[in-house]
């Protein structure tokens, strides 16, 4: 009985305040506290990374970029006597192409992706003042497909933005064409696919016209250009060139 009592009456064992349970809250808490202090720099960090790719997309086509020259001239070979006609019906005609010269004078930078666009067009009206083509719009001009849309470092193409063609080959061929009489010769700039709402071709006279020219890797560059056509024809290349003339305008 005296051990029960002595049992009975011995201090029942109290549940430990368990230290090591302590720590771990403490250590969690300061780990919260370290994560949540960690979300800044990681916020900061990204926004620092984000800046930094579009500067670097920013600069790298004007730090990077190739370079590009455009050249026209009177004379060949931006000017060019060339034949159209059928093929299966062997009849050719003489035509003129007026074609731009673009030039990659870079060792190494590929300029990417070319686009010539014909991005303006003027008449100049009775007063000698140069006026809007009212239903002009810009529209993307030919590339020939033997011509690659990447100009490689130290390569030259030619790209033709304009024709004169025989008004036999213009009855013929391009009768539907929307505006101009075909059995009088047409300047026309060489746009596919021509909307039906902007004309055709550019009556005799005198004009300016603007040609962009937009790469993948470059900032675009544009030349403008005065147009004078007498509306004439000849066969003779020599001849022609009194008939049509083209100069490209000071842009300083």
């Amino acid at each position: 009985m005296a051990q029960n009592e002595g049992s009975e009456g011995a201090e029942k064992p109290q549940p430990e305040h368990n230290q090591n349970q302590g720590t771990t809250q403490v250590v969690s808490s300061r780990r919260r506290r370290g994560r949540s202090s960690q979300i800044p720099g990681v916020l900061v960090g990204f926004i620092l990374g984000m800046v930094g790719t579009l500067v670097v997309e920013y600069l790298r086509p004007r730090l990077f970029s190739p370079d590009i020259s455009i050249e026209f001239d009177q004379r060949r070979p931006y000017l060019i006597q060339t034949m159209l006609g059928s093929d299966v019906k062997r009849e050719y005609y003489h035509a003129y192409y007026f074609r731009l010269a673009i030039k990659n004078n870079s060792e190494y930078s590929i300029a990417r992706n070319c686009v010539v666009m014909l991005t303006g067009l003027w008449h100049m009206d009775e007063d000698g003042k140069f006026k809007e083509d009212k239903n002009f719009e810009p529209v993307r001009l030919e590339w020939l497909p033997h011509m690659p849309p990447d100009i490689s470092a130290g390569m030259r193409v030619f790209a033709p933005f304009a024709q004169i063609a025989d008004p036999e080959y213009q009855t013929r061929y391009e009768a539907q064409l929307y505006s101009g009489d075909p059995t009088k010769p047409q300047f026309r700039f060489r746009v596919p696919n021509h909307p039906r709402w902007m004309s055709s071709h550019v009556p005799p006279g005198r004009h300016k016209f603007r040609i962009t020219i937009h790469f993948d890797n470059r900032p675009p560059m544009e030349r403008e250009f005065e147009l004078v056509w007498s509306g004439k024809w000849s066969g003779n290349y020599d001849s022609m060139l009194k008939e049509v003339i083209i100069r490209k305008r000071d842009q300083s």
